[in-house]
């Protein structure tokens, strides 16, 4: 009994409901969509671990070669883009927003039915369709997509068989300090 007391105590802290909220969850739809929530929180940190880790090495002040900056290498002007669509405004470049920012946009790429390797190119071109994207930006920084979904859904599998407590810990203390 005491077991399933801390269980239901820590998923209700993961969740952000009360305990009382949590057991009183009395139809079966509202268990369905909570477990659906579990469902996609499970793939939306196992794809943030992965991102942080091809992108910057979990380097939440890293630079890259065409400008883009932070743990999960935003571009500027789409980094102002999301802010004002999840905030109203531009805010900082924190761990937090990072963390936070980068959650809601794969929330939304799992809910809108995309493949790992979609959200994979989506991240990296702007396009699910990733088929003979290689060249040289705009930057002069070569590019190839296809070699990059690759790379990606290589480190997921990986990622989705070992995820690392400390990376996990890392995404949920931020979520949680801005949530």
């Amino acid at each position: 009994m005491k077991k399933i007391i801390v269980i239901v105590g820590l998923l209700c802290i993961f969740m952000r409901v009360s305990t009382s909220d949590f057991l009183n969850f009395r139809a079966f739809e509202e268990s369905k969509k909570f477990a659906e929530t579990l469902k996609i929180n499970n793939i939306v940190f196992k794809l943030m671990v992965t991102f942080s880790e091809i992108e910057s090495g979990h380097n939440y002040t890293a630079n890259g070669q065409s400008g883009e900056k932070g743990r999960y290498q935003y571009m500027p002007r789409t980094w102002k883009s999301l802010c004002k669509k999840y905030f109203g405004k531009e805010v900082s470049n924190t761990p937090e927003y990072q963390e936070l920012v980068t959650y809601n946009i794969l929330h939304e790429y799992i809910k809108k039915g995309y493949a790992i390797d979609q959200i994979a190119s989506i991240w990296n071109c702007g396009s699910p369709k990733y088929e003979g994207k290689i060249g040289i930006n705009q930057f002069s920084v070569a590019y190839n997509v296809p070699a990059y979904v690759n790379k990606f859904v290589n480190a997921y599998r990986k990622v989705s068989t070992g995820m690392s407590s400390t990376h996990l810990c890392s995404i949920n203390r931020s979520l949680y300090l801005i949530g």
